[in-house]
């Protein structure tokens, strides 16, 4: 009879829903919506420059550069990608100082 495997280590309920599920959040918005424009300029052939269009949608939120508009309403799909990986990212901080401070007794 073969010896029964060891259990596995229990789930822990806290890290996942403060650490692991914002940060996939963060990076699916930043990195799913480079995907997608990556998909739509090799579709359609723009010559719109992804570079430019990732750093000015945190400079200047919602405001397209000529060079860099792929498609309609892209200023508002950048500034609410913008905002949820920056609400995911603040509640990861945030529930990461909560979790980390000592409680005095």
């Amino acid at each position: 009879m073969l010896p029964r495997p060891p259990r596995p280590p229990p789930r822990d309920n806290v890290s996942t829903w403060c650490e692991f599920i914002p940060q996939v959040i963060f990076l699916n918005s930043l990195f799913g919506y480079l995907s997608f424009l990556i998909l739509l300029k090799w579709a359609t052939g723009e010559a719109t420059d992804l570079y430019h269009v990732l750093i000015y949608m945190f400079l200047s939120p919602g405001q397209i550069d000529p060079t860099g508009y792929a498609y309609p309403y892209q200023g508002a799909v950048q500034v609410r990608t913008d905002d949820l990986s920056t609400a995911a990212n603040c509640y990861r901080a945030m529930a990461n100082r909560c979790l980390h401070t000592s409680i005095p007794t």
